[in-house]
C-alpha cells in the first residue's frame, strides 16, 4: 500500500463519524469471534443431529440449547460487538475502557455457558445462576451503552430513538427469560411469558437495533440522501406493531393489526432501498443490498406467516436476523481492520476510509446473499416436510457459512496488500467506506 497515497486522500475528506473514538480493536473482536464460534457449534449440532427440529422435539433440552447457542451466542454477541465499536463513532463520545469491555465479555460468556450447561443437563441451579449472570452482564452494557448516548451533543433523531428502543427491548426480553429461568430452576413459580419473550427479543432487539444501523450505514453504500425516504417511518411502525402484539394476549384479534404495522415497516424499508439504489451517487453498485434486500423479503415472510404458517415465523426472523449479520459484517470487518493498520501509520485516522476499500471484496455481500436463499430454502422444506436429511443439508451449509466469509475477507486483504498503487494514486472511494452525506450540511464535520 501506498500511505502517501492514502494520506492525500485522507487531507480532503471531512467524515460525518469520528473513527479516533472508536474502541481498540481487541475489544469488539472477543464478541465477534465468540459469536461466529456460537454459531459453528450451533451449526455442528444441526447437522449431528437434525431430528432435533422435530415437531415433537422444538421444546426439548437440545433444541434449547441450539437456538440459545444462535440468539444468545450468535446474533447478541455480534451485536454488542458492533454496538460497542459503532456506538462512540457515530456519537462522537469516548469508547468504553477495554478492560471494561473484556470484564463484560467474561462476565455474558461465563453467563452463557452455565446457561447451556444447565439445559444440557438438566441442572436448574445452573440454569439460574447462568441466567443471573446474563441478566447482570445485559445491565452493564446498557448502562454503558445509555451514558455515551445521554452525554452525546448528536441530535436527538430516530437512529438514537430507535436504539434506545432496542436497549429496552434488550432488557425486557433477559427480564422475560430470566422470569422462565428461574421459573424451570422451581424457584419460583413458572410464567407464561414465552410469546412476549420471542416478541420483544424479535420486534424490540433485533428489528429495532438493525433499522438504527441501517439508517447510517445504506446511505453511506449508496452515497444517497436518506432523510427525504422517511427513515423514521419503519422505525414508528415496527415499534406500535411491537406494541400492539402485547395486547394480543388479552385481545387476540389485535394480532392482524400487529401484522398490519410490521409488514408496512417491511414494505417502506424494501421501498427505501430501492430509492436509494434508485438514486445512488456511486459508479458501483455495492453488493451489500442484495443481502440487506433478501433479509427484508424474509422477515416480511415471517410477519405473514403469523398468520398462515405461525411455526416457520421464529425461523425466518433468524435466517432474515443471519442475512444482515453476514451482509453488514463483509463492510464492518474490513474496516475494523484498516482501522487497526491505520492507527500503526502516520497520517489523518480518517485515511482509514480509503485502506478500507481496498480491503472489501466485492462480490462476498452476493454471495453471501446467495447462501443465505439457499440455506432458508433448505430450512423451510425441511421444518414443512419434517424433512431430517434436509435440515441436515442446511446445517451442513451454515457451518460453511463462516468459513467463507472469512477465506473470502482474507483473500481480498491479502490482495490489497499487494496491489501496487496507480500512477495517479488516487483510487476512488468506495461507497460502503465513505463518509456518510445521509443527514449532512455540507460543511458539517461531525453529527
Amino acid at each position: 500500500m501506498n500511505n502517501d497515497t492514502i494520506s492525500a486522500q485522507a487531507a480532503h475528506y471531512k467524515p460525518t463519524i469520528n473513527i479516533a473514538q472508536a474502541p481498540p480493536l481487541a475489544g469488539p473482536a472477543l464478541f465477534l469471534i465468540s459469536a461466529w464460534i456460537s454459531l459453528v457449534v450451533a451449526a455442528t449440532r444441526i447437522l449431528t443431529n437434525p431430528q432435533q427440529w422435530q415437531t415433537s422435539h422444538l421444546g426439548s433440552s437440545p433444541t434449547l440449547v441450539t437456538v440459545h447457542l444462535v440468539t444468545l451466542g450468535f446474533f447478541t454477541m455480534t451485536m454488542l460487538g458492533t454496538l460497542y465499536q459503532w456506538v462512540p463513532v457515530v456519537f462522537d463520545r469516548p469508547p468504553v475502557p477495554l478492560k471494561m469491555i473484556v470484564f463484560h465479555w467474561f462476565l455474558y460468556t461465563t453467563g452463557l455457558i452455565l446457561f447451556l450447561l444447565g439445559f444440557s443437563l438438566h441442572q436448574g441451579m445452573l440454569l439460574a445462576t447462568g441466567a443471573s449472570l446474563l441478566a447482570v452482564s445485559l445491565i452493564m452494557f446498557s448502562l454503558l451503552i445509555a451514558k455515551r448516548l445521554i452525554q452525546s451533543s448528536r441530535k436527538t433523531d430516530m437512529l438514537s430513538f430507535s436504539l434506545t428502543v432496542a436497549l429496552a427491548a434488550l432488557n425486557a426480553t433477559w427480564i422475560f427469560g430470566l422470569s422462565m429461568a428461574l421459573g424451570m430452576a422451581k424457584i419460583t413459580a413458572y410464567p407464561n411469558v414465552l410469546s412476549e419473550h420471542l416478541n420483544t427479543a424479535w420486534a424490540g432487539w433485533i428489528v429495532m437495533l438493525v433499522l438504527a444501523v441501517q439508517i447510517k450505514l445504506l446511505p453511506m453504500f449508496s452515497m444517497s440522501r436518506m432523510d427525504p425516504l422517511r427513515p423514521g417511518l419503519p422505525v414508528a411502525l415496527a415499534f406500535s406493531g411491537l406494541l400492539v402484539q402485547y395486547a394480543v394476549s388479552v385481545l387476540p384479534g389485535l394480532e392482524v393489526v400487529a401484522v398490519f404495522f410490521w409488514a408496512w415497516a417491511s414494505l417502506s424499508v424494501l421501498w427505501q432501498l430501492h430509492r436509494l439504489w434508485h438514486h445512488r451517487q456511486t459508479p458501483h453498485r455495492d453488493g451489500v443490498f442484495a443481502g440487506v434486500v433478501l433479509g427484508w423479503l424474509l422477515w416480511l415472510g415471517a410477519v405473514l406467516s403469523l398468520l398462515f404458517q405461525p411455526e416457520l415465523t421464529v425461523f425466518l426472523v433468524g435466517l432474515g436476523a443471519m442475512t444482515f449479520i453476514f451482509s453488514y459484517q463483509s463492510r464492518i470487518i474490513p474496516f475494523l481492520l484498516a482501522l487497526f493498520v491505520g492507527r500503526k501509520l502516520p497520517g489523518p485516522v480518517f485515511k482509514t476510509f480509503f485502506m478500507a476499500q481496498r480491503f472489501n471484496s466485492p462480490v462476498l455481500p452476493v454471495i453471501t446473499a446467495i447462501w443465505s436463499l439457499v440455506i432458508s430454502v433448505l430450512w423451510v422444506i425441511g421444518i414443512e416436510n419434517q424433512a431430517p436429511g434436509v435440515l441436515a443439508w442446511a446445517g451442513a451449509l451454515l457451518l460453511l457459512w463462516p468459513v467463507f466469509h472469512v477465506l473470502f475477507m482474507a483473500k481480498a486483504v491479502l490482495s490489497a496488500a499487494k496491489t501496487r498503487p496507480s500512477p495517479q494514486g488516487t483510487p476512488e472511494a468506495s461507497p460502503s467506506e465513505t463518509p456518510d452525506i445521509s443527514n449532512e450540511r455540507p460543511n458539517q464535520d461531525h453529527e
